[in-house]
Protein backbone atom coordinates (compact mmCIF):
# COMPACT_ATOMS: atom_id res chain seq x y z
CA UNK A 1 0.00 0.00 0.00
CA UNK A 2 1.32 3.35 -0.92
CA UNK A 3 1.77 5.91 2.15
CA UNK A 4 -1.18 7.80 3.09
CA UNK A 5 1.44 10.59 3.80
CA UNK A 6 1.93 10.77 -0.16
CA UNK A 7 -1.13 12.90 -0.33
CA UNK A 8 0.54 15.89 1.61
CA UNK A 9 2.45 16.83 -1.25
CA UNK A 10 -0.15 19.08 -2.10
CA UNK A 11 1.50 21.38 -4.85
CA UNK A 12 2.58 18.27 -7.07
CA UNK A 13 1.18 18.11 -10.16
CA UNK A 14 2.27 14.64 -12.12
CA UNK A 15 1.74 11.36 -10.30
CA UNK A 16 2.50 7.96 -12.11
CA UNK A 17 2.69 4.86 -10.65
CA UNK A 18 3.42 1.62 -12.21
CA UNK A 19 3.39 -2.17 -11.95
CA UNK A 20 2.43 -3.61 -8.82
CA UNK A 21 0.09 -6.51 -7.89
CA UNK A 22 0.04 -6.07 -4.53
CA UNK A 23 -1.64 -2.67 -4.30
CA UNK A 24 -5.02 -3.19 -3.61
CA UNK A 25 -5.96 0.54 -3.25
CA UNK A 26 -4.35 4.11 -3.93
CA UNK A 27 -4.73 6.34 -0.47
CA UNK A 28 -7.83 7.58 0.44
CA UNK A 29 -6.44 11.20 0.62
CA UNK A 30 -5.34 12.04 -2.88
CA UNK A 31 -8.55 14.15 -3.20
CA UNK A 32 -6.36 16.80 -0.89
CA UNK A 33 -3.87 16.92 -3.77
CA UNK A 34 -5.49 19.75 -5.42
CA UNK A 35 -2.74 20.68 -7.66
CA UNK A 36 -2.56 17.26 -9.34
CA UNK A 37 -2.52 17.43 -13.31
CA UNK A 38 -1.65 14.36 -14.70
CA UNK A 39 -2.26 10.66 -12.58
CA UNK A 40 -1.11 7.59 -14.36
CA UNK A 41 -2.03 4.29 -12.81
CA UNK A 42 -0.52 1.55 -15.26
CA UNK A 43 -0.86 -2.05 -14.43
CA UNK A 44 -2.28 -2.42 -11.63
CA UNK A 45 -4.22 -5.77 -12.01
CA UNK A 46 -5.42 -6.16 -8.45
CA UNK A 47 -6.17 -2.45 -7.56
CA UNK A 48 -9.81 -2.59 -6.43
CA UNK A 49 -11.11 0.68 -6.96
CA UNK A 50 -10.24 4.63 -7.61
CA UNK A 51 -10.54 6.55 -4.69
CA UNK A 52 -13.41 8.41 -3.67
CA UNK A 53 -12.86 12.17 -3.93
CA UNK A 54 -11.43 12.00 -7.92
CA UNK A 55 -14.01 14.77 -8.82
CA UNK A 56 -12.80 17.20 -6.71
CA UNK A 57 -9.29 17.12 -8.39
CA UNK A 58 -10.60 19.79 -10.66
CA UNK A 59 -7.16 20.57 -12.31
CA UNK A 60 -6.77 16.74 -12.98
CA UNK A 61 -6.52 17.01 -17.28
CA UNK A 62 -5.24 13.49 -17.44
CA UNK A 63 -6.06 10.18 -15.86
CA UNK A 64 -5.30 7.09 -17.35
CA UNK A 65 -7.86 4.66 -15.35
CA UNK A 66 -10.73 5.12 -13.35
CA UNK A 67 -12.15 2.04 -11.70
CA UNK A 68 -15.95 2.08 -10.62
CA UNK A 69 -16.23 0.40 -7.35
CA UNK A 70 -19.23 -1.78 -5.54
CA UNK A 71 -19.75 1.76 -2.91
CA UNK A 72 -21.33 4.97 -3.52
CA UNK A 73 -18.26 6.92 -3.21
CA UNK A 74 -16.60 4.77 -6.53
CA UNK A 75 -19.16 5.56 -8.64
CA UNK A 76 -18.40 6.37 -12.24
CA UNK A 77 -20.01 10.10 -11.42
CA UNK A 78 -16.63 11.09 -9.63
CA UNK A 79 -16.16 11.84 -13.37
CA UNK A 80 -18.88 14.89 -14.30
CA UNK A 81 -16.76 17.75 -12.91
CA UNK A 82 -13.22 16.89 -14.67
CA UNK A 83 -12.18 18.25 -18.39
CA UNK A 84 -10.31 15.14 -18.82
CA UNK A 85 -7.68 14.64 -22.04
CA UNK A 86 -5.26 11.51 -23.52
CA UNK A 87 -6.11 8.22 -22.91
CA UNK A 88 -9.01 6.91 -20.46
CA UNK A 89 -9.52 3.41 -19.55
CA UNK A 90 -12.92 2.88 -17.19
CA UNK A 91 -13.30 -0.87 -15.56
CA UNK A 92 -15.78 -2.54 -13.33
CA UNK A 93 -18.47 -0.88 -15.09
CA UNK A 94 -20.57 -3.94 -14.18
CA UNK A 95 -20.66 -1.50 -10.84
CA UNK A 96 -22.57 1.25 -12.17
CA UNK A 97 -26.11 0.56 -11.02
CA UNK A 98 -28.36 2.73 -13.01
CA UNK A 99 -28.15 4.39 -16.12
CA UNK A 100 -28.56 8.03 -14.76
CA UNK A 101 -25.19 7.55 -12.54
CA UNK A 102 -23.50 7.08 -16.18
CA UNK A 103 -25.20 9.75 -17.72
CA UNK A 104 -23.91 12.14 -14.65
CA UNK A 105 -19.99 11.06 -15.60
CA UNK A 106 -21.08 13.57 -18.54
CA UNK A 107 -18.49 11.62 -20.44
CA UNK A 108 -20.07 13.22 -23.51
CA UNK A 109 -18.18 16.69 -22.90
CA UNK A 110 -14.86 15.15 -22.67
CA UNK A 111 -13.71 16.29 -26.15
CA UNK A 112 -9.99 16.26 -25.12
CA UNK A 113 -9.88 12.44 -24.73
CA UNK A 114 -7.71 10.98 -27.61
CA UNK A 115 -9.27 7.31 -26.43
CA UNK A 116 -11.60 5.89 -24.20
CA UNK A 117 -11.72 1.90 -22.92
CA UNK A 118 -14.48 0.90 -21.39
CA UNK A 119 -14.15 -2.45 -19.27
CA UNK A 120 -16.57 -5.16 -17.64
CA UNK A 121 -16.38 -7.84 -15.37
CA UNK A 122 -18.15 -11.03 -16.03
CA UNK A 123 -17.77 -14.09 -14.22
CA UNK A 124 -14.51 -12.70 -12.72
CA UNK A 125 -13.44 -12.28 -16.09
CA UNK A 126 -12.07 -8.28 -17.32
CA UNK A 127 -13.78 -7.85 -20.97
CA UNK A 128 -12.23 -4.98 -23.05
Amino acid sequence: MLPESLTCLHNLQTLKLTASDQLLELPKGLRAMKNLWFLEIESFHSLLCTPPGLGDLIYLHELSIFIVGQDVSHQIDQLKELNLGGNLSIQGLDNVSNIEDAKRANLITKNNLTSLSLSWTIDGKKTP
